[in-house]
């Protein structure tokens, strides 16, 4: 206990005569440049605005595969309606382009990446023949 005692008073003592030695100066400090700030806020608005039209994507993605799934839907129930798959293929190939564009494959299962792709591949050949 008493080890510990001293060791414990010797360690604010310790910390207090090493803090006399720092004595910055305003000479010791680095010399701060307004061009460095503007150039940091600046690559930092770069950032924000990519981001936000990166949600933007996603948020335009994220409504077409909605209008994907509902017209999938619809077109089940009815598979002779040529309209409503040609509508299935277009959205199909809008989400693909995006999904590519953004380079989000990775973020969606292989079997679904498939579907949409043979319907894109519908639609060029659809667009190659008009």
């Amino acid at each position: 206990m008493l080890k510990k005692f001293l060791f414990l008073s010797i360690i604010p003592s310790f910390f207090l005569s090493a803090a006399d030695n720092i004595n910055p100066t305003t000479t010791d400090l680095p010399k701060l440049q307004q061009a460095a700030t503007n150039k940091e806020l600046a690559q930092l608005d770069d950032l924000i605005t990519a981001t936000q039209r990166s949600l933007e994507q996603l948020n335009n993605l994220k409504s077409i595969l909605t209008k994907y799934q509902e017209a999938q839907a619809v077109y089940l129930q009815n598979e002779n309606n040529v309209e409503l798959l040609y509508k299935m293929i277009k959205l199909a190939h809008k989400a693909l382009a995006i999904i590519q564009e953004n380079h989000l494959s990775q973020s969606f299962d292989t079997a679904f990446l498939n579907e949409l792709t043979l319907f894109a591949q519908m639609a060029n050949k659809l667009n190659s023949k008009a």
